[in-house]
């Protein structure tokens, strides 16, 4: 699979093996295979949640879980505004 990168102001998207946040390089990783399926819209907009809140590694280890549901909530509401079925 040939690896794309996309920027949108400071969120840079690319493509690679799973769906994950990176706060140091200000990007969002999304599984290009995945992410027309609902569990992979799901995960990218959950990804997309933790860049839009700007959470940071530092953050983790205190916040993990309040980060997950915080990232998790900005998620579900990006998929009702943008009309994205995840079921």
């Amino acid at each position: 699979m040939q690896k794309s990168t996309y920027e949108t102001g400071t969120i840079k998207f690319q493509t690679g093996e799973h769906f994950k946040w990176s706060p140091d390089t200000q990007t969002v990783t999304y599984d290009a295979e995945r992410i027309s399926q609902p569990s992979g819209k799901q995960a990218f907009l959950h990804e997309l949640g933790h860049a839009l809140l700007d959470h940071q590694s530092a953050d983790l280890a205190v916040r993990r879980k309040a980060m997950e549901r915080e990232a998790t909530a900005v998620g579900i509401l990006l998929a009702e505004s943008l009309g994205v079925n995840v079921a």
